[in-house]
């Protein structure tokens, strides 16, 4: 499924979108906001969380993308998950992804659109 643009219009709001996961294979998510020209969120938040509500992976601030988060990550176990988008303290729009890694992504532009959800 294609990936999706979301918006944050509170600051105690989480977006949360289903994936389905396999185990050991390896994904990439990312939220894209204002520092990558994804939308107006200036500080997205985001989470991978399993069906017992567990956080698998966290990332705020990423090396690479300033505000906006970038994880690369191996599935624990085949199953379903949860991508949370949440805005650190502020409120805006994102475009967000979760796909199978494919190596380094340029961030120049957008990961690929052939994402989970």
């Amino acid at each position: 499924m294609p990936a999706v643009t979301g918006l944050i219009d509170t600051t105690t709001e989480i977006d949360r979108y289903p994936i389905h996961l396999s185990a050991g294979v390896q994904y990439t998510a990312y939220v894209f906001g204002q520092t990558m020209g994804g939308g107006t969120l200036t500080d997205p938040e985001l989470a991978i969380v399993d069906a017992q509500g567990n956080v698998v992976n966290y990332t705020d601030n990423t090396w690479a993308l300033g505000a906006d988060p970038y994880v690369t990550f191996t599935a624990p176990a085949t199953g379903n998950y949860e991508l949370w988008v949440a805005g650190h303290g502020g409120v805006g729009t994102y475009h967000a992804d979760v796909l199978v890694y494919q190596g380094p992504v340029s961030f120049g532009s957008f990961p690929g659109s052939e994402g989970l959800f």
